[in-house]
């Protein structure tokens, strides 16, 4: 189970986080932090919503149809990697 220095276990966001992070569609830092507050570009979300369509089962390894499908979930400027965690988890 993912640990994190900087985000408690009890926190309604951990399992979204610990999720993206136990898939490798997130990475906390080499010290084990996840920097939740820290900001997402739009070009990572965006690379980050195509790892995390394999996970799902409307994704049909075609890059294309699943941003065109999914494209109200890339926000139009960068957000919270805790956002991205939780938006990312509504994915599947």
């Amino acid at each position: 189970k993912t640990t994190f220095a900087d985000v408690k276990s009890d926190s309604k966001t951990y399992p979204a986080i610990a999720w993206a992070c136990d898939n490798g569609i997130l990475r906390a830092d080499r010290n084990g932090n996840f920097n939740p507050k820290a900001e997402v570009s739009y070009n990572d979300f965006y690379w980050a919503v195509i790892k995390a369509g394999k996970f799902t089962d409307n994704y049909d390894g075609k890059q294309s149809n699943f941003t065109v499908k999914y494209g109200a979930n890339l926000p139009t400027k960068a957000i919270s990697r805790v956002q991205a965690a939780v938006r990312l988890s509504y994915l599947v």
